[in-house]
């Protein structure tokens, strides 16, 4: 949908690109309840990604749908309606609902997790 060519490694989870992992999914079960989603990088500073060991692999690269595609590159808004109607397409959905977060946590019968605030990075004076 978006011009990349996707691809799995074998006991790696994720979706690869050249060898660079560009999305991650994740699944969890709390409470007999199953939760699942799937982070597809489109446009972070991928500096951060060096910072961690993503999904717990370490040595590996991060990349996104703007370091591939460059001015080729959609927008966020775009990415994420192409990639819903590929994933409702692939499990043979006619429609798409979009629900909000505050939606979702509710059906969850859970409240959402604290939001965690992160200081803007410093840099040294050269």
């Amino acid at each position: 949908a978006l011009g990349l060519a996707g691809q799995r490694i074998p006991g790696r989870t994720g979706v690869w690109v050249e060898g660079a992992k560009i999305a991650s999914i994740g699944v969890a079960v709390r409470r007999w309840v199953s939760y699942h989603g799937v982070a597809l990088n489109v446009c972070p500073d991928l500096d951060f990604f060096k910072l961690i060991h993503p999904c717990g692999l370490s040595g590996i690269e991060m990349t996104s749908v703007a370091s591939r595609l460059g001015d080729r590159a959609p927008g966020q808004a775009e990415v994420r309606l192409r990639a819903a109607e590929r994933m409702a397409e692939n499990m043979e959905h006619e429609s798409l609902r979009w629900a909000g977060a505050e939606a979702a946590w509710a059906a969850a019968d859970e409240a959402p997790p604290l939001a965690i605030e992160i200081p803007a990075a410093r840099h040294a004076a050269a």
